[in-house]
């Protein structure tokens, strides 16, 4: 498999960081957007998701979400 695509749940997926990151948007956009338009992306399959802690919690920070979207979820998402 790509370096961009990881096993989810059973399924090729890739994160929404990466999308963002590969095509010069912010994540919190990608984010966003994947948010706003939840069920258009819940129609092609269960959106996995997983909650990741900072790396640094000395410092504070919160915990982020990340989704993994399926080969027509990102499809969707880069249309």
């Amino acid at each position: 498999m790509s370096k961009f695509i990881v096993e989810y749940d059973g399924t090729p997926s890739v994160s929404h960081t990466i999308i963002a990151q590969n095509t010069d948007n912010e994540v919190s956009s990608v984010k966003r957007l994947i948010d706003n338009h939840l069920s258009d992306f819940e129609e092609f399959g269960v959106l996995g998701f997983e909650i990741v802690k900072p790396l640094n919690t000395e410092l504070g920070g919160r915990p982020s979400k990340i989704y993994y979207l399926n080969e027509p979820q990102a499809t969707l998402l880069l249309a």
